[in-house]
């Protein structure tokens, strides 16, 4: 009976003794400036250090001396570089900006850096580049065309079968490494380097068809000049469409995910360019906006000399 006395008053004891500290623990909370804002969080106050000081040797790795600055380490789950990780760096930013406009009156800043927030900054840059390359590249590509070739219906034309190609280039890209094989996503790299380099490409394709399509219209008329260029150039063309495609295709054998994403989609963009889109979506196109063009154009009638002068298709 003795002994079980006396561990139950040892341990009212320590009962005692935790209280007490606890007592002083929360009242140096309640009197930090931010301590009734930090209580859900890790605060330590010098009656801890003082309690701990093997603290300060931590310390001296994660604060500067004067106090004002910290480190935190913080590990990702998701694999480095890779979108999960850069949405999670995006994630912590946007989290402490929210938290750190609670200490009003008080200046304090937090920074996210590595190699994950580094990525994600330039993943932040690329898109807005691309957004501007969207529209930035096929107003260029449409002035040097107009230049080139003088029909504003032709450039369009042009202009539109080269989006058409690089959406179904996209498009087939995520299907067979989304959807087929399982990854993640595509790259964020792919979606804008596959738009500069397809427009490039398909750009010089487009012109030389095109040119000689005029040459060959003017002196075998419209359709025979369709026929004529195709027959002409596809085999110059395709070729070298042949040439590029099996040089963007090594790149399906890089250990790097985004190089096989990127030479898969420059493959099935070129590939569709030069089998379908060049000889088929180009003549089809600028035929139905010439007809077009013929239909609705206005017909003059001069009646003193009793005839009609209207646009006869070729």
């Amino acid at each position: 009976m003795l002994r079980e006395l006396t561990r139950a008053a040892e341990g009212a004891g320590q009962i005692a003794r935790g209280a007490e500290r606890a007592h002083r623990e929360v009242s140096a909370i309640l009197a930090d400036p931010l301590g009734r804002r930090a209580l859900d969080r890790l605060l330590i106050t010098p009656e801890t250090v003082k309690e701990n000081p093997d603290l300060l040797k931590s310390f001296d790795a994660y604060i500067t001396p004067d106090g004002r600055r910290a480190r935190i380490d913080v590990t990702l789950a998701d694999r480095v570089f890779s979108d999960g990780s850069m949405n999670q760096v995006e994630t912590i930013r946007r989290r402490l900006a929210d938290y750190l406009v609670e200490y009003q009156g008080i200046h304090v800043t937090a920074a996210v850096a590595g190699a994950n927030a580094e990525s994600a900054d330039v993943r932040t840059l690329t898109r807005a580049d691309q957004v501007q390359s969207w529209f930035v590249v096929p107003i260029g590509v449409f002035l040097v065309l107009m230049i080139a070739l003088r029909d504003p219906l032709a450039c369009f034309n042009l202009v539109a079968t080269m989006v058409l190609t690089y959406a179904f280039a996209l498009g087939a890209t995520h299907l067979v490494f989304v959807t087929m094989l399982g990854a993640d996503g595509l790259d964020w790299k792919v979606p804008y380097f596959l738009f500069v380099l397809l427009v490039a490409v398909g750009v010089d394709y487009n012109v030389f068809l095109m040119t000689r399509l005029h040459e060959e219209t003017a002196g075998h008329g419209f359709r025979g000049g369709i026929i004529r260029a195709i027959g002409q150039t596809g085999g110059l063309i395709s070729s070298a469409a042949a040439i590029t495609a099996c040089s963007f295709a090594s790149f399906l054998f890089s250990p790097l995910g985004s190089l096989r994403q990127l030479g898969f989609a420059l493959v099935v963009g070129i590939t569709i360019d030069a089998v379908l889109v060049r000889p088929l979506l180009v003549p089809c196109g600028h035929w139905l906006l010439r007809r077009s063009r013929e239909v609705l154009a206005p017909r003059y009638s001069v009646s003193s000399e009793n005839f009609r002068l209207t646009g006869v298709p070729d």
